[in-house]
């Protein structure tokens, strides 16, 4: 058994792979232990290059949809500010095409559109 471990940036080594390969866990009781299981899920050559992109960082891990639905977000309102400008279609049109409230459509429009349309009335000072 020769303990050759890889560096930052080079793939696992046969005896890193080995190492993980013995290990047998059901349930993870530490940190230390998710990652191992992580490991074995998608792969030591896959978790090393995370592990080598954050060093010794302490790192925030987002939820699922903390990660994925900002992204989903960012594609509707840019859809809703298309269809809103090209299109000129009706917020509650853009709302049905999009399955989206109708609320979410006005207000990203009103974002979009510096503020919404102006206010008819006394103006506060």
């Amino acid at each position: 058994m020769d303990p050759a471990f890889s560096r930052p940036g080079e793939p696992p080594t046969a005896f890193e792979e080995q190492l993980l390969a013995g290990v047998q866990m059901e349930h993870p009781t530490s940190a230390k232990d998710l990652w191992l299981l992580i490991a074995q899920q998608i792969g030591l050559a896959a978790l090393v290059r995370v592990l080598d992109q954050f060093g010794d960082e302490h790192v925030w891990v987002p939820s699922r949809s903390g990660l994925l639905k900002p992204l989903w977000s960012q594609l509707r309102d840019a859809e809703i500010e298309r269809l809103v400008r090209q299109e000129g279609m009706s917020h509650r049109g853009i709302a049905d095409q999009l399955k989206v409230p109708r609320t979410t459509v006005q207000r990203v429009a009103r974002a979009r559109h510096g503020g919404g349309p102006p206010r008819h009335g006394k103006q506060r000072r």
